[in-house]
Formats: C-alpha cells, sequence, structure tokens
C-alpha cells in the first residue's frame, strides 16, 4: 500500500529528521524484501526482485533471461514482463516523455498509485536503485529527497532530489532517465 504520510513510529523520525509536513510525503509502505545485488553487474536483477517482492535467485533470473554481466537497461528486461504475468509493467524505453523532471513527477504519481519502481541511474556508473519515497521539503527540487534502495550497498540511501535527477541517465549516456514499474494487477 502506497501512503501520503508516515506510520506512526516513523512519524516522529521523518518529520524531524527532514522537518517535512508529514502529509506531503510519499512512501512505499508494502512489505517488500529489499534483495542484495551477488555479482558486481547484478543490480537490475536485484532490483527487479525487489519491486516484484519474489524470492526466486538472482541465479533464476541469470538462468531464465540468459543474462550475461551487463550494463542492462528497461528494454533488455521486458521479457519479465511475459514471466511475471500478475503485474502490470512500466517501461521507461516506452515512455515517450523527454523533459526528466515530467518524467519524474510522473513516476511519483505512480509510485503513490501503489507501484513499484527501479530507476538506472549513473551512480557507480550504471546502477539500478528502487525509488522507496519522496520527501518534499520545499517548494524547490533542491530542497526536497529521496529515498532509494541501493542493491549494492546493500542500504536505504536518502538523496536530494535535484542530484539523483541529474544523475538518472546512463553512464555511456544510452539510456536517459530509464525505469522499470510494476503493479499487480
Amino acid at each position: 500500500m502506497i501512503t501520503r504520510g508516515v506510520p506512526h513510529m516513523q512519524r516522529e523520525y521523518f518529520g524531524e529528521i527532514m522537518n517535512t509536513p508529514i502529509d506531503n510525503i510519499i512512501t512505499d509502505n508494502r512489505a517488500i524484501i529489499l534483495h542484495k545485488q551477488h555479482k558486481d553487474w547484478t543490480c537490475s536483477i536485484a532490483c527487479l526482485r525487489t519491486i516484484l517482492g519474489t524470492n526466486l535467485s538472482e541465479d533464476w533470473f541469470i538462468d531464465r533471461f540468459h543474462m550475461q554481466p551487463g550494463p542492462y537497461y528497461s528494454k533488455d528486461l521486458k521479457a519479465a514482463a511475459d514471466t511475471f504475468n500478475e503485474f502490470k509493467f512500466a517501461f521507461g524505453c516506452d515512455d515517450d516523455c523527454k523533459d526528466a523532471f515530467s518524467k519524474f513527477t510522473k513516476l511519483l504519481t505512480m509510485l503513490e498509485s501503489d507501484w513499484s519502481i527501479m530507476i538506472e541511474t549513473m551512480y557507480n556508473y550504471g546502477h539500478w536503485l528502487v525509488l522507496l519515497g519522496y520527501y518534499p521539503n520545499g517548494k524547490n527540487l533542491s530542497d526536497c529527497n529521496i529515498l532509494l534502495w541501493d542493491p549494492y550497498l546493500n542500504k536505504i540511501r536518502l538523496e536530494n532530489a535535484e542530484e539523483v535527477i541529474s544523475m538518472w541517465i546512463d553512464g555511456d549516456h544510452k539510456a536517459m532517465n530509464d525505469y522499470i514499474a510494476v503493479k499487480r494487477k
């Protein structure tokens, strides 16, 4: 379930730390399993496993989709949509919007509407992260924060929204503002 606001136990922590009106916070409150990556190149698999909420192993994905060391983009991972037919998928490669800020706003709307989302960034050159939340701390994007799951570092990161959006490109510039979003049908 995606909600505006923060569960009671997190209210004091997030409200105090970020000095944010609680009702403006958008978070993914579903009980999701945060999968870490086990190989240098499997961040896309770890994020896909996380947003799908599956316990299927990293090796299962590698074998099933005949994967070799990446990088992988949303266009490369579309075969998963046929395997996991209990989900609706949206892929960045099919999104015609060219403006990063407009596309990011669309992702926030999706996050608020029960979609789980992973984004491909230039962090660690070409790296997938799971979008867990958005914390608007002011009117300017530079005042806002994004909560991300990083499967390489195996930790949740709170990053400045403006910086994340500026890094929302591939290291080789092959994919701009790429993402995969899933929602249970």
